[in-house]
C-alpha cells in the first residue's frame, strides 16, 4: 500500500463569498525545490481541478471548505493537502515515484488476468453500473494474490470511465484489499483514494441527471447524508437490530434509533460506541425506485443492505462522504461501488 506523504510548509487560502475560497500556491520537487510542471491539482471527490503551469503554479476555485486538495503526475508520489481554514501562500513538496511504470515487472503474469477480473468485481462493482464501467489504462495495476486475497497497486492514476452517468474519473488508489474477514467469515474488500471527477463535454440539459439520481439513492452517500441530516425516515431507511426476545426463546429485528451515539463536531458528525455492531438497513421506494417513509401506502417494496461499525469513533461529512474505512457496507448499499460514484457535491435534482 503506498501512502500519501504531504508536506506543506505555509498555507494559503484567499477568502471569498458564502464559504468559498480560492486556492492558490506553488508544487515543487522534495529533493530540490523546483517547479512540477503540468501537474494535476484538484480537490478530491470534485469536478474542480487544473494543471501546474510551466513555474509549478495553481489556482483551484471555488473550494468548500474543509477540503483536501490532490497533486498527482506520473512521475510523483500522490500528495494529499487538508485546509480547515484560509491562510496565505502555499507552497506543496512532492517526492518521486519509489517505482516508474517502465519499471514495473507484473510478478504473477500467468494470474494478471483473473486478478484483474477480481479487481473489476470488487472496485468497480457487479450491478448495472459496474458492468458498464471501464478501466482505460489497467497497465498501471500490479497485484499480489493467492487463491482468496488480493492486493493491488498503481504506478499512477487509474482512469475509470463511467459512460452511463457521463464522467470520466481519475483515482489516486492508495489502498486496495480483498482479504477473508475471520470475525465475519466472509470475504471484505476495502479501499481508500482520491478521486476527480471529469464530465462528459456533452454533459448539459440534465442528459445524465436521470441516471444519476438512480445511481445515488440508496449509495452509502445517500443513506450516510440521511443520517447527518437526521432525516433517515424521509429518504427511505428505517433500521433495525437483532435482538433476543425471551418471551419466544427466538431472535427478531427490533427498530433502532442511532440518535444517542450520534455528536456532531466542527461540522462533521461523530458517531461513537458502536465499535463491531453490525445492523440491518431497509430501504422502502415507490415504483420509481424514490424513496417513500415506511407508514406510506405505497411503501410495499423494500432493499435490504447491513451497516457494520469497525471503528469506536465514526467520522461522516455532511455530504455523506466518510474519510476512512470505519463504516463498511454490504447487501444492496455495499454493491455500489466505484462503477456508481459520483462527485462529493452531488445533489439530485428530485421532481
Amino acid at each position: 500500500m503506498k501512502s500519501l506523504l504531504p508536506f506543506l510548509f505555509s498555507i494559503a487560502a484567499c477568502a471569498t463569498v458564502s464559504g468559498q475560497i480560492t486556492l492558490q500556491g506553488k508544487v515543487v520537487k522534495q529533493r530540490t525545490g523546483k517547479p512540477v510542471a503540468f501537474g494535476s491539482v484538484y480537490v478530491d471527490g470534485s469536478t474542480i481541478e487544473m494543471h501546474t503551469d510551466s513555474v509549478g503554479r495553481f489556482e483551484l476555485h471555488p473550494v468548500m471548505l474543509p477540503a483536501t486538495i490532490i497533486v498527482s503526475h506520473l512521475s510523483y508520489e500522490p500528495t494529499a493537502v487538508s485546509f480547515e481554514k484560509s491562510a496565505t501562500d502555499i507552497i506543496i513538496q512532492v517526492m518521486d515515484r519509489a517505482t516508474q511504470l517502465d519499471e514495473v515487472v507484473i510478478k504473477q503474469p500467468d494470474t494478471w488476468k483473473s486478478d484483474l477480473m477480481r479487481f473489476h468485481k470488487n472496485f468497480l462493482g457487479e450491478d448495472y453500473w459496474g458492468t458498464h464501467a471501464r478501466l482505460l489504462n489497467d497497465s498501471v495495476l500490479n497485484f499480489i494474490s493467492n487463491n482468496r486475497d488480493l492486493h493491488a497497486e498503481t504506478y499512477g492514476p487509474l482512469i475509470v470511465d463511467l459512460p452511463k452517468l457521463g464522467y470520466q474519473v481519475s483515482v489516486d488508489l492508495t489502498q486496495f484489499d480483498l482479504a477473508y474477514n475471520m470475525k465475519y467469515r466472509a470475504l471484505e474488500v476495502s479501499y481508500l483514494g482520491h478521486y476527480f471527477f471529469s464530465p462528459y463535454a456533452n454533459d448539459d440539459n440534465g442528459k445524465y441527471e436521470e441516471d444519476r439520481q438512480q445511481a445515488y439513492l440508496n449509495s452509502s452517500q445517500h443513506f450516510l447524508k440521511a443520517l447527518y441530516d437526521k432525516n433517515l425516515e424521509g429518504q427511505g431507511y428505517r433500521i433495525y437490530e437483532k435482538v433476543y426476545d425471551t418471551a419466544t426463546s427466538k431472535e427478531v429485528f427490533r427498530y433502532l434509533d442511532l440518535t444517542s451515539a450520534m455528536k456532531y463536531e466542527d461540522g462533521n458528525l461523530i458517531i461513537e460506541g458502536l465499535t463491531g455492531q453490525h445492523f440491518l438497513i431497509l430501504y422502502f421506494f415507490d415504483d420509481n425506485l424514490k424513496p417513500v417513509k415506511f407508514k406510506e401506502e405505497k411503501a410495499k417494496r423494500y432493499k435490504q443492505s447491513v451497516i457494520y461499525f469497525l471503528s469506536d469513533t465514526c467520522l461522516v461529512r455532511s455530504n455523506g462522504t466518510i474519510p476512512d474505512n470505519s463504516i463498511l457496507f454490504e447487501g444492496e448499499i455495499g454493491n455500489k461501488k466505484v462503477g456508481a460514484m459520483l462527485p462529493d457535491n452531488y445533489q439530485p435534482q428530485m421532481k
